[in-house]
């Protein structure tokens, strides 16, 4: 009976493939309620810091936690008030930014006709119409207005996921000082390495964020805090994050002022960002979340496919999670893990010796 319980490797292997596909397909299905838990999880990550640092500084347990969620809740506020405002104004100003565009197009036109080019065909195809570059953008900040339709609900996710925090460490040294659980070993140094990379990103989004603001109100591009803000949320997205805070911006810039603005403006964030990623950068990230390159970008696609706009914005720690809570959690998977990461780790470092590090808050 025993013997005939056994699978054989091709069926352990469809077996495995098809558990994937049904966790994958109730992920899709419940995307709304992952995606308020995941963004919540990730707030409570980046608020984590202040938090110890108030209780460094002397402050109680519950007078910390009660002022961290006020400073997040705070700041939250701010954001959605800042973004919400300018999705409200951007219709208006939508008969603007189209005549701006109808002239650029005429202009145009005009130029390549004088240079023996016919363009009038092209320009009138409904797909590369003017106006349907602002469809697309006022379409993309709808979207992101329905996102924050949800931030009370993360921020009272948030309020008690900090509540749990004050006290979370106390209690897993307990549960590490009775047992010697190697999957407890792992999630002590899964939590510092998300932190370690969460807390260094965002403050390299927020260098990059507060220049590139500075950059647009200085050329005098609309909405610009709007677009700061937005870019330090891009900040998170590796490889292709820098170039969807670059785009809208620099489009704008040439609606609205012309050529000669739009030039400022893409160099102005190439050279600041491109300072903040190389130079800043590695001193800030370290060895960073040892995932392979490609993975990264490929984490990017699948994650966004799963879980909409916030899966793009959180697939390098939720890859990150998969790899080092359940692939190298098993003899049998943790070959594929090795093949996940930009380098072969240490194996005689114990997984544990970094749980005492205090993480990088700039």
């Amino acid at each position: 009976m025993a013997q005939g319980s056994q699978f054989s490797s091709v069926s352990r292997l469809f077996i495995v493939a098809a558990s994937i596909a049904i966790v994958v397909i109730a992920m899709q299905a419940s995307a709304s309620i992952l995606n308020m838990v995941l963004m919540a999880l990730f707030i409570t990550i980046l608020a984590t810091p202040f938090l110890d640092w108030l209780q460094r500084r002397g402050l109680p347990g519950g007078v910390a936690v009660l002022v961290a969620i006020l400073v997040v809740l705070g700041l939250s506020l701010a954001v959605v008030g800042l973004i919400g405002l300018s999705i409200s104004r951007f219709p208006e100003k939508l008969p603007v930014y189209e005549a701006r565009l109808d002239e650029i197009s005429a202009n145009l036109n005009g130029f390549l006709t004088g240079w023996g080019f016919e363009a009038s065909e092209l320009m009138a195809v409904d797909t590369f119409s003017p106006n349907a570059l602002l469809r697309f953008i006022a379409g993309t900040l709808a979207q992101i207005g329905g996102l924050l339709g949800s931030a009370l609900v993360i921020l009272m996710v948030v309020a008690f996921m900090l509540l749990e925090v004050s006290g979370f460490g106390d209690k897993l040294q307990h549960v590490m000082g009775k047992t010697n659980n190697d999957t407890l070993e792992r999630l002590v140094s899964f939590n510092h390495n998300i932190r370690k990379y969460i807390v260094a990103r965002a403050w390299l989004g927020l260098a990059s964020a507060i220049m590139d603001t500075l950059v647009l109100l200085f050329v005098g591009v609309d909405f610009a805090l709007m677009w700061g803000v937005l870019a330090f949320f891009f900040g998170f997205i590796p490889s292709i994050g820098y170039w969807l805070s670059l785009i809208p911006p620099v489009l704008l810039a040439l609606i609205q002022l012309g050529w000669q603005e739009a030039l400022l403006v893409f160099l102005g964030y190439t050279i600041f960002n491109s300072i903040i990623d190389n130079i800043i950068g590695p001193k800030y990230m370290g060895d960073g979340a040892n995932l392979a390159p490609v993975l990264v970008f490929l984490s990017l696609i699948f994650w966004a496919w799963i879980l909409g706009p916030i899966g793009a914005l959180l697939g390098v720690p939720l890859t990150l999670m998969v790899k080092q809570l359940i692939l190298e959690g098993s003899a049998e998977t943790r070959w594929l893990a090795e093949l996940m990461s930009a380098r072969i780790s240490d194996k005689s470092a114990s997984p544990t010796a970094s749980k005492d590090t205090p993480v990088a808050t700039g």
